[in-house]
């Protein structure tokens, strides 16, 4: 209990102290989350066009590939993107799943893998790759297969003068479809992340364990747990995501015909 104006003084300052590092953290967090977020994400759209160069006949655009087309494409990209950022995702997700009452505390990228190639071995950092895998590759495959078939399908709908909003809407919608049929291997995928974490005690032998455990325990809504706020998330997410991937292509393919016509007006 303060007694004295001293007392109170200290007792404030610790106070101000404690919410400060606080605050700190959260934006350190943040930070951090915003990273390891962004990266995959750039390395999705990167593979899939390489993967659409690759399978595409002589003459085909975008618009005239087959969904069959599309999906390997798309999922192809997130088999590589996941192999490589996995370890990335694993971290992000550790971080934001860590409370400020635990004891384990995480001060970072590097501080989380540090404690945990520690206490668990370097392959702890690919916890959950397998439904990663199963779901992860699949909903990429899903979201750019299921983006460019619902721009064809609104483009009946919504005309030219307002193609902003339809890039907008599709994305929208593919995000949406995507997530609902993958969203059980999502949350598979987080729950084998979590498990063990620390040295604590398993819950979960494998990812199949995992599965037949929440289904036998919860139910199948268990799997969707985290669903709607997920759907918040996604909807404005993957909507501002493919419209800002289109914008910049094309921002690209106008500078480099501008770079062309300059060069080839300089050597006339």
């Amino acid at each position: 209990m303060v007694r004295t104006a001293s007392e109170l003084f200290q007792f404030t300052q610790c106070k101000a102290i404690s919410c400060l590092a606080h605050s700190t953290a959260i934006v350190i967090s943040v930070q951090y989350s915003l990273f390891l977020h962004t990266l995959p994400n750039n390395r999705k759209f990167t593979f899939n066009d390489i993967f659409r160069d690759l399978i595409r006949n002589p003459g085909q655009s975008d618009e005239d590939l087959s969904i069959s087309q599309l999906m390997l494409c798309g999922t192809a990209s997130g088999v590589f993107q996941q192999t490589v950022t996995f370890p990335l995702e694993f971290v992000r997700t550790r971080l934001s799943l860590q409370e400020s009452s635990s004891k384990l505390r995480y001060y970072g990228v590097m501080d989380c893998i540090r404690k945990t190639v520690s206490d668990e071995g370097v392959l702890a950092l690919y916890k959950g790759l397998g439904p990663t895998m199963v779901s992860g590759s699949v909903y990429v495959g899903l979201q750019m297969t299921f983006y460019t078939r619902w721009k064809d399908i609104l483009s009946d709908y919504i005309s030219d003068e307002h193609k902003t909003i339809r890039k907008l809407m599709a994305g929208s919608l593919a995000g949406v479809c995507s997530q609902t049929m993958t969203y059980p291997g999502d949350t598979v995928r987080r729950r084998m992340i979590a498990n063990g974490t620390g040295g604590t005690k398993k819950l979960y032998k494998n990812s199949w364990d995992c599965l037949k455990t929440v289904i036998r325990k919860e139910g199948m809504q268990g799997l969707f747990k985290g669903a709607t706020a997920n759907y918040i998330r996604c909807i404005p997410g993957a909507a501002i995501q493919f419209y800002a991937y289109d914008f910049m292509c094309k921002m690209i393919g106008a500078y480099k015909i501008f770079s062309f016509l300059y060069k080839y007006r300089k050597k006339d």
